[in-house]
């Protein structure tokens, strides 16, 4: 027997199930190291994560100060919900104080673009505050707007035998016609230089004044019921601007004045006088032959342009009996100061 010593014994290698506890264990301590280092990552690495550059706006939860916007609304996020608007006194900017928190860093990923470090931000989800004022860029400058012209007046012309070319007064009945503030007489004819009657004048009184027409009351003794003109006598009658005489008879073949028509003429526009009424009657040579009843009215007539002289364009005659040219006139030019016709450049339209 020999004092040899007895051979060691060789120790066995690992067990399976010794190394799956192992790798569990490496596991569970690499896990626990990584979520470590994302929540203090800031403090540790100064900005940086493993993954790369991480913005300042990622790492405090804070979206960056929109600066540039003035006094918009700040999009906050929350989990599982859209973006929420938070609305800013006015006159304050945003700043780092006054912004709310965000939270958690993935709902917002996840709803706003987050910009990356050292840029601003462009694509914003803001809420749409005054959307009906467009937005004009600073380095464009907005288009005009297109030039408002009012409709070109037309009016249709009406032609007659006994009215010529040259005749002072055409371009006035031609209008007047058209519009039928006047009728041909019986034949076909205009007879411009033929007495304007009353009945005459009530009609033209009516159209160019709208006037509607009354039920059948208030008839004068001397205007039978198949008198062409007895509704618009009985209109102008209502409306107050004739009237008949004092023995009660409307007298309808009865040829008014000038200054009947202007007169009535600038009660039915309801025109008034102007302050230096005596002075606008100076363009007269015989304003001195207006009644004082008359001259408001026809100082009126005269400052806005609805009186017509021919021959003599300082001539009034305002005691004259007026032509069914002459009325025409008046009409014509009471069409221009309501806007349905265009003046006319006539040397015998008479101007303030």
């Amino acid at each position: 027997m020999t004092n040899s010593e007895p051979p060691r014994r060789r120790r066995p290698a690992l067990t399976l199930d010794e190394i799956i506890a192992c790798i569990v264990a490496l596991g569970t301590m690499g896990t626990i190291f990584y979520f470590g280092t994302r929540q203090t990552g800031q403090s540790w690495f100064k900005g940086q994560s493993w993954f790369g550059t991480t913005s300042t706006a990622q790492q405090s939860g804070v979206i960056p100060p929109l600066n540039s916007l003035g006094n918009q609304a700040i999009a906050k996020a929350s989990p599982n919900s859209e973006p929420t608007v938070t609305q800013l006194p006015p006159g304050n900017s945003p700043s780092a104080e006054t912004l709310p928190s965000v939270v958690p860093l993935i709902p917002l990923a996840s709803s706003l673009p987050i910009p990356s470090s050292g840029t601003t931000p462009q694509n914003l989800a803001t809420p749409n505050i005054g959307a009906s004022s467009p937005i004009v860029s600073p380095s464009s400058s907005p288009s005009p707007s297109p030039e408002v012209t009012s409709p070109e007046v037309t009016s249709p012309v009406v032609s007659f035998p006994d009215v010529q070319d040259n005749y002072w007064a055409k371009p006035f009945i031609g209008v007047v016609a058209g519009q039928k503030l006047m009728t041909a007489v019986a034949d076909g004819r205009f007879a411009p230089d033929q007495a304007m009657t009353r009945a005459d004048f009530a009609q033209a009184l009516q159209q160019v004044l709208a006037l509607p027409t009354p039920d059948g009351s208030g008839n004068y003794p001397d205007v039978g019921t198949n008198n062409p003109a007895i509704g618009s006598i009985q209109a102008v009658t209502k409306a107050g601007f004739m009237k008949g005489y004092p023995d009660g008879q409307f007298k309808p073949n009865q040829p008014v004045t000038k200054q009947d028509v202007l007169v009535t003429l600038m009660s039915g526009l309801g025109l008034q006088p102007p302050q230096d009424a005596p002075q606008v009657l100076q363009v007269f040579q015989d304003a001195n032959q207006i009644p004082a009843w008359a001259n408001g009215k026809i100082a009126a007539a005269t400052a806005n342009n609805l009186v017509v002289n021919y021959p003599d364009v300082k001539v009034l005659q305002p005691q004259k009996t007026a032509t069914r040219a002459e009325v025409a006139a008046f009409l014509y030019q009471a069409l221009v100061k309501q806007g349905k016709a265009k003046p006319v450049d006539s040397p015998y339209v008479v101007k303030k």
